[in-house]
């Protein structure tokens, strides 16, 4: 199975509502049926902003479930796959605690890169189609069974996260925490809403929280832990046009109209 994402660059902004659909509801408890989704990063923080958030969800009046995530990035030593095409090639394999039904690899793959800054990407979650795809790029994946028999490939990012599920009748929220160094975290997350009120709602918690929309664009949560882990890496993805020259990762989702709370289009 493969999903299609079109993707535009960054602008200036912190705090980035942006449409989201299909929405993941299967994450986020039981389904809405009408409604906005929207997905959101935020800057950095640190552990108790990290508390004042989970705090103010809870406040929101809502049930709780709680999951652990644990997500490894593969490459080849020259790192063949990020260097595909602009934007990259991204080869995830992803555990969650007590549904391992639920993880598995994922390859995103750069489809499209403009000169206005806009890429299309494909998400791959076979796994004979994800070997069949790196084949042209990594001959060893057209001989390969499976992609844990690859010798050629080497794990250059491994992030913990820790997944928030809220929901009552009228929202579902989901929080990713995701530790990048001591006392160090990156925040990302979606809510899904039947009503413009259930909106506001979040949006009144997220500024009670100290979120606010004054600060820089965050990155996606693997490039933040590359910057802040492996600098040579990063200086890396600069260079082949992973990331665009302020630092930005250029992996943010432009899906169909729902309610947006920002200006920024893109998350």
């Amino acid at each position: 199975m493969h999903t299609q994402h079109h993707e535009a660059a960054p602008q200036a902004g912190a705090l980035c509502f942006t449409t989201s659909a299909p929405f993941p509801s299967e994450d986020l408890g039981r389904p809405l049926k009408e409604g906005a989704a929207l997905r959101y990063r935020f800057p950095l923080c640190n552990e108790t902003q990290c508390a004042a958030l989970h705090k103010r969800a809870l406040a929101m009046g809502v049930q709780q479930q709680l999951q652990h995530l644990a997500e490894t990035y593969h490459d080849t030593p020259d790192f063949a796959l990020l260097r595909a095409s602009p934007g990259g090639w991204w080869l995830r394999y992803r555990e969650i605690e007590g549904r391992e039904e639920e993880g598995g690899w994922v390859l995103r793959m750069c489809q499209k890169a403009t000169p206005e800054g806009h890429i299309s990407y494909v998400d791959e979650e076979d796994e004979a189609r994800i070997l069949g795809g790196m084949a042209e790029i990594v001959p060893e994946a057209a001989t390969a069974k499976t992609l844990f028999d690859m010798e050629s490939l080497h794990i250059f990012s491994r992030l913990l996260t820790t997944r928030a599920h809220y929901s009552r009748d009228d929202l579902n929220l989901m929080i990713d925490c995701t530790q990048l160094a001591m006392n160090k975290f990156v925040l990302q997350g979606a809510v899904r809403a039947k009503t413009q009120e259930a909106l506001g709602t979040i949006s009144q918690g997220l500024v009670a929280a100290g979120v606010t929309t004054s600060q820089g664009v965050a990155r996606s949560k693997v490039v933040e832990y590359v910057r802040h882990n492996n600098r040579q890496l990063y200086e890396k993805l600069q260079a082949w046009e992973v990331v665009s020259d302020d630092g930005f990762c250029e992996w943010h989702i432009l899906t169909s109209p729902a309610l947006v709370m920002s200006p920024n289009n893109y998350a």
